[in-house]
């Protein structure tokens, strides 16, 4: 049984399988892949958005994290949140209410930059370019 999970393995050419990097900073197609609400780590919710880099095969995901506006957060805070939901939504080409249902598989551009993080290096999104 062993030796046909090591034939298997084995067949499977893993060392020339190349790693997933994070991709130099520039403008790229970004596909969303999930857009969920998860708990955070202070206790309320966040929107969490990973995005698939187009036309880059072995680029790492881009993950981003929307805190939800909660009624703790004084006003000012609340409407920063809601902004940049709404960013997303408009770089979506999407009205803010139809995310849940319509975001995953939808396509934007954005500026990537790269930087560490825990001893890694990654994309983040500097800015989204807005649909004409």
């Amino acid at each position: 049984m062993s030796d046909d999970l090591f034939s298997i393995i084995d067949s499977l050419d893993l060392a020339n399988v190349p790693d997933q990097e994070p991709v130099e900073s520039g403008e790229y197609e970004l596909q969303v892949l999930s857009c969920e609400v998860a708990d955070s780590k202070s206790g309320g919710k966040n929107l969490v958005v990973v995005f698939k880099i187009l036309n880059a095969p072995n680029a790492l995901n881009v993950f981003r994290y929307y805190s939800l506006p909660t009624p703790q957060d004084d006003a000012e805070k609340q409407l920063r949140k809601r902004r940049f939901i709404k960013e997303f939504a408009q770089a979506l080409s999407l009205e803010p209410s139809m995310l849940a249902e319509q975001a995953k598989g939808a396509t934007c551009f954005a500026i990537l930059t790269e930087e560490e993080y825990e001893g890694q290096v990654r994309n983040v999104i500097k800015k989204f370019i807005m649909p004409r």
